[in-house]
């Protein structure tokens, strides 16, 4: 095994730079002083997927870079230089939507009742106007009516699994098999075979009884079996769904009535800011959340990565997107767990257990993979200290954006962060003052928009809140306004009165997320708190004071503080949960997304965890930032650039430097803005 990461290179692997690839340039990344390959993510994801982001399986490393053999060889080739190997995991979230996600297709199939509908994040009664639990599908091009009348949407057959799914383009929609026997009465209807063998035979199929009549999810594989097995009845059931084309007398409305009895509704893509009810990364419609919180769930997303932990062949997990997790220090703490479980020495035969010896009938991934992935928590959420400190020796980075002066949450295990807001400070000692009010005339004359950062931050925050993110911001204030009206003291706050003041705190907020549990709030997050609401409150009418009160006690969990009663804590628990799930988004949506290309004083200050209006950072000040980090956080990573950051080290130097030539920078934008002249055009104002 490597020692401690001294120096980390990442690599971005894809399927024209997979795992032999990445083997080929091990020796020269040695020569480099490097100390630890850090790899973009493993496990299989998305056809085609350039960044990996996007797993699809947990329980695959991915073919397309090289799959097991290809790793293996990687591994070799790192251990022959003395190079140890951190993967990029991502715990958040996986891709849904098209065909190729397998816990995805049967939450399609079986609604609630599929096992895997605990691994997500989904509101299944926030779809209207539907008899039974939906979720929503936005991925038609056009609405749904014209998608249905064109025939984008067509229901077929797969011979081999014996099963219906409806199909748009590459998106696959199971049909559940609670419907198979209307489908195949139509069919055999419209096909004219009632009388043949195979028609007869279906038809028996579907007016079966018990297992067959309507099949429960563990009768449906022998029914599907059954099904395609019938001689002759793949060729009845080809001809007979025409009788769900729109070409058919009826078939759109056949097809309609169908897919309205799914569990999933096909909707237009705009829909989905509005309307979407599971949870995703950001606004990103083919990712969506995951439930690590879920003791399954945890187990299951764990079961490859696992395994190369306990064989030694992975030496560190960066963890992608932490803010997004339901309870991120709990989830490390789990992990630790975890992790220390699956690095102690396995027992031989004769001390203890019957284990086998690897090669000796089970395989050692496998054996590993028996009990650690689901480790008890003590009552209060946390990790027990022998485990963390287990694991300690197996560094864990986490991708946390802290915001100026934040101070990184405890997270047991965790080593550190992957350095972005190391990357910021290095920036601002760089940066030269006393250039920047020649810098801010600029851009205030180039710009047009001669407003403070800060309040072109909180107009985009609003923005996010009002399109990107308003189904999520909806589904937070009816929570809310349940949690008011159910109690006498609160149940005539209006729900108008009550999202307002809910947009306002979290357009105040200041850094992306707080980390309260149900064992209560930090002091830290309760600062963070009171700063939102208060900034909240200086711009809203005095006789909004009472709600400001309710969101800070509900924000802290004191409303449902033990000796505390007439608030629903399960609600209480929700909601501050899915805020917590929300602000992180909202931030990088209006602030990396939006702010950061609104704001162009001086650009190299425009990167993750940054502040584009910085006055910089005092020599003195940073040597103080330094000490506090050595005595806080020495063992977290130092970048420069990272995947995300949005201009290389070099590009930033330079930007930077503008900021000790103002004048000469001034001079030679107004040059080139009157050469240019000419060549602009005024459209729509």
């Amino acid at each position: 095994m490597a020692g401690a990461p001294s120096a980390t290179y990442r690599l971005q692997l894809t399927g024209k730079f997979g795992f032999r690839d990445a083997a080929r340039i091990v020796p020269y990344l040695a020569s480099l002083g490097i100390s630890h390959v850090y790899a973009s993510p493993i496990l299989q994801a998305r056809a085609g997927s350039t960044h990996g982001y996007d797993m699809v399986d947990a329980t695959r490393l991915s073919a397309e870079l090289g799959g097991d053999e290809g790793f293996a060889e990687l591994v070799v080739a790192l251990r022959a230089a003395g190079l140890g190997l951190i993967v990029d995991f991502v715990p958040n979230h996986m891709g849904v939507l098209s065909a190729d996600n397998p816990w995805w297709l049967d939450v399609l199939e079986w609604g609630p009742a599929s096992p895997h509908a605990r691994a997500f994040d989904i509101e299944w009664r926030g779809l209207p106007f539907r008899a039974r639990p939906g979720l929503l599908i936005p991925v038609l091009g056009r609405p749904y009516g014209e998608a249905l009348a064109a025939g984008e949407i067509a229901l077929r057959y797969d011979v081999g699994e014996g099963s219906f799914s409806a199909w748009y383009f590459e998106h696959r929609l199971p049909i559940t098999p609670h419907d198979y026997r209307g489908v195949l009465r139509a069919a055999v209807r419209h096909a004219g075979a009632s009388d043949t063998d195979a028609g007869r035979a279906l038809l028996a199929l579907a007016e079966a009884q018990g297992a067959f009549g309507h099949p429960t999810r563990e009768e449906a594989p022998a029914f599907k079996a059954a099904l395609a097995a019938v001689a002759g009845g793949a060729d009845v059931i080809a001809g007979g769904l025409a009788a769900y084309m729109p070409q058919a007398p009826g078939g759109l409305h056949a097809l309609h009535l169908l897919l309205e009895r799914q569990h999933f509704r096909l909707a237009h893509w705009r829909l989905a800011s509005s309307e979407i009810n599971y949870r995703r990364f950001f606004d990103i419609n083919s990712l969506a959340g995951l439930r690590v919180e879920d003791e399954a769930t945890f187990a299951a997303v764990h079961a490859r990565i696992g395994p190369l932990i306990a064989d030694g062949a992975v030496d560190g997990l960066r963890l992608d997107h932490i803010d997004g997790l339901a309870d991120p220090a709990g989830y490390c703490a789990k992990l630790g767990e975890m992790i220390a479980g699956l690095r102690q020495p396995s027992p031989r035969r004769g001390e203890g257990g019957e284990r086998s010896e690897p090669g000796e009938g089970s395989s050692e991934s496998q054996s590993n993979l028996i009990e650690p992935l689901t480790p008890t928590l003590s009552p209060t959420g946390r990790g027990s200290a022998d485990a963390v400190s287990e694991s300690k020796a197996f560094p864990i980075y986490i991708e946390k954006i802290l915001g100026e002066g934040e101070v990184l949450p405890r997270f047991p295990g965790v080593t550190g962060t992957t350095g972005y807001e190391w990357l910021n400070v290095i920036a601002q000692v760089l940066l030269d003052p006393r250039g920047l009010p020649t810098l801010d005339r600029l851009w205030s004359d180039v710009g047009r928009d001669a407003r403070p950062f800060a309040d072109l931050l909180a107009a985009a925050k609003r923005e996010v809140l009002e399109k990107l993110l308003a189904a999520e911001f909806d589904t937070l204030c009816r929570v809310l306004a349940r949690i008011a009206a159910g109690h006498p003291v609160t149940r005539d706050f209006a729900a108008d009165r009550l999202r307002a003041a809910l947009a306002a705190c979290i357009v105040h907020f200041p850094v992306y997320r707080t980390y309260v549990t149900q064992a209560g709030a930090s002091d830290a997050d309760r600062a963070v708190i009171d700063r939102a609401l208060a900034a909240a409150r200086a711009t809203a009418p005095p006789a909004e004071a009472p709600i400001s009160d309710l969101l800070r006690n509900l924000l802290t969990l004191d409303l449902v503080a033990p000796g505390q009663t007439g608030f629903s804590r399960a609600r209480a628990r929700r909601f501050v949960r899915k805020l917590q799930q929300l602000t992180g988004p909202v931030m990088a949506k209006s602030l990396e997304d939006t702010s950061f290309y609104r704001f162009h004083r001086l650009i190299a200050l425009n990167e993750v965890g940054g502040n584009p209006a910085s006055s910089g950072l005092a020599i003195d000040d940073f040597h103080r930032s330094m000490q506090a980090r050595a005595a806080t956080s020495a063992t977290g990573l130092t970048a420069t650039a990272t995947h995300d950051t949005k201009r290389g080290e070099d590009a930033r130097a330079r930007i930077l430097a503008l900021a000790e030539i103002p004048e000469d920078w001034a001079t030679a934008v107004a040059q080139w803005r009157d050469a240019n002249a000419r060549y602009a055009q005024q459209a729509d104002g």
